[in-house]
C-alpha cells in the first residue's frame, strides 16, 4: 500500500534491501498474473531505492496495489 506511479513500497524483497540505492539502475517487470491488470508485463527502471525497500521508478501507467508481484532484473 501507499505506492504511487513513481514509488513502489515493497513488503518482501529477495534479497532484502539493506542499503540506499542497492537496486538503482535495475529494471522492475510486473508478473503476467499480477493483481493490477494494467501492470501485467509492464517494465520500468529503478532510479533510486531506500534501505527499507521503497523503489523510486520512472512513472508507471498505474499505481501498484497490495498483492502486485514483480521481478527485479
Amino acid at each position: 500500500s501507499a505506492s504511487s506511479v513513481s514509488s513502489i513500497v515493497t513488503s518482501s524483497l529477495t534479497p532484502s534491501a539493506t542499503v540506499t540505492d542497492q537496486f538503482k539502475g535495475r529494471i522492475v517487470i510486473f508478473d503476467k498474473d499480477t493483481t493490477t491488470g494494467a501492470l501485467r508485463g509492464q517494465a520500468t527502471d529503478i532510479t533510486s531505492s531506500t534501505s527499507g525497500g521503497v523503489l523510486t521508478v520512472t512513472a508507471l501507467t498505474t499505481a501498484p496495489v497490495s498483492g502486485d508481484t514483480f521481478v527485479i532484473q
